[in-house]
């Protein structure tokens, strides 16, 4: 899938809902042929995946409520992941919702920590490899074999506070229960990608 998108953006669904415990794969690459200032720039590597309206499961789909404006979908539930944001310049996790049904920020899981890293940001006119976990407690963000965040059970997290602050604090899926279910979608704006080889697989124990 072949994406262009010179200065507006755009998040494109998967109508398929994935549920349980998987791994979402695919290849990315960001190209720089056509960047130029207003435009085109190698950024934003995004995507949502186990994301559902909390009220409607479905309604994520709904073009007047979830309009491609990136706040909108702050109210969703579900996970997202940034490798490139800002131009290129953040790599970032977070748990949704960010903001209540009525649109007032609420206390979330915001991991932040690759920020400004060169070795986990966008390498223009790469192929990138992703890799999507969520198995019970433990959710996985892994590019090109690497992890770049990771969560599980007892693990110290950060979160963003409804005031606009940080603090930490012990991941339980008493707080934050794992989502077992949801659509994926890919998030981008200003840029031209290239998508290949999507999978989804079902995860099983080892034993």
């Amino acid at each position: 899938m072949d994406v262009f998108m010179p200065a507006r953006g755009a998040t494109i669904w998967n109508q398929n809902k994935f549920s349980g415990p998987v791994a979402i794969t695919f290849k990315v690459k960001a190209l720089s042929e056509n960047v130029q200032p207003g435009g085109v720039v190698v950024r934003d590597i995004n995507t949502f995946w186990h994301a559902s309206d909390p009220e409607i499961p479905d309604g994520i789909f709904d073009e007047n409520d979830y309009t491609g404006a990136f706040d909108s979908y702050h109210k969703q539930q579900g996970y997202y992941a940034s490798m490139g944001g800002r131009d290129n310049t953040t790599t970032r996790f977070r748990r949704y919702p960010r903001t209540s049904t009525e649109g007032e920020p609420i206390e979330h899981i915001s991991l932040s920590e690759r920020d400004g890293l060169e070795d986990f940001l966008i390498q223009p006119d790469k192929t990138h490899t992703v890799q999507l976990v969520v198995y019970q407690d433990v959710i996985q963000y892994i590019v090109d074999g690497r992890i770049f965040y990771e969560i599980r059970e007892g693990d110290t997290i950060t979160l963003s506070t409804s005031d606009g602050g940080e603090k930490t604090a012990e991941y339980t899926e008493d707080l934050f229960p794992s989502y077992s279910e949801g659509w994926f979608g890919f998030r981008l704006v200003n840029t031209h990608h290239r998508y290949s080889d999507f999978r989804v697989h079902r995860l099983k124990p080892a034993d």
